[in-house]
């Protein structure tokens, strides 16, 4: 049996209703919290220090405990972070402008190799990142077969919290750019993909067939 299977298309997430003729505010918003670079933190401010000062971020909102979670993890470390209403209720942050200190501490971490080992794992490679802003090819979309993972097993409750009750709670999936990754049987031992695998019923990898380089990790509930 193999650790991948490929599949033409990925289901759409069923369950996930949008919005409409819903009154839509938003408001600016600061944060009372010190920054620190937790597991969080770290993930969110890779694209920003690694792709780019100009990146935007959408983090849906499900409820008030990841509301909370947003708050004092993530809107400490940007400049502009703006939080959207549906009908009173908030339902997404939009952050961008990523403030020096924040910047200048990750890109401590990313060259000393401090970071958290999924963080490391998911963009430690030092390599160009992506530039996914023209098209180049179709990728082939892979399924992992959980059960051939391999990793070691990172416990990390509070990031897994984030991730279901953000992207996984509020959309139905997660689909991260992975740095330096190729295709290959090494990516059973991915500590990433066995995190991913821990809370999400399917995992996704999405490739380039012309290279093998991978452009999408993805999993879904």
């Amino acid at each position: 049996m193999e650790w991948y299977g490929k599949v033409e298309d990925v289901p759409n997430p069923t369950g996930i209703v949008g919005s409409k003729d819903k009154v839509i505010t938003h408001q600016f918003v600061t944060s009372e919290f010190e920054p620190q670079l937790s597991t969080e933190a770290q993930f969110i401010l890779a694209g920003h220090v690694l792709q780019g000062p100009r990146m935007v971020t959408s983090l849906p909102i499900r409820d008030a405990d990841s509301l909370s979670l947003v708050k004092e993890k993530i809107v400490p470390h940007f400049e502009r972070c703006i939080l959207f209403y549906e009908d009173g209720v908030p339902v997404s942050f939009t952050i961008s402008n990523i403030k020096d200190l924040s910047k200048r501490r990750f890109e401590e971490y990313y060259n000393t190799r401090a970071l958290h080992p999924l963080i490391l794992d998911l963009y430690g490679k030092t390599v160009p990142p992506l530039d996914l802003s023209v098209f180049r090819e179709k990728p082939v979309i892979y399924e992992l077969n959980r059960d051939f993972l391999t990793g070691e097993s990172v416990e990390e409750d509070t990031f897994a919290s984030f991730l279901q009750q953000s992207c996984l709670a509020a959309e139905g999936d997660l689909v991260t750019v992975p740095i330096g990754w190729t295709f290959g049987e090494h990516l059973q031992g991915s500590v990433y993909l066995k995190f991913l695998s821990s809370f999400c019923n399917k995992v996704y990898l999405y490739v380039w067939s012309s290279d093998g380089t991978v452009v999408g990790v993805g999993g879904r509930k």
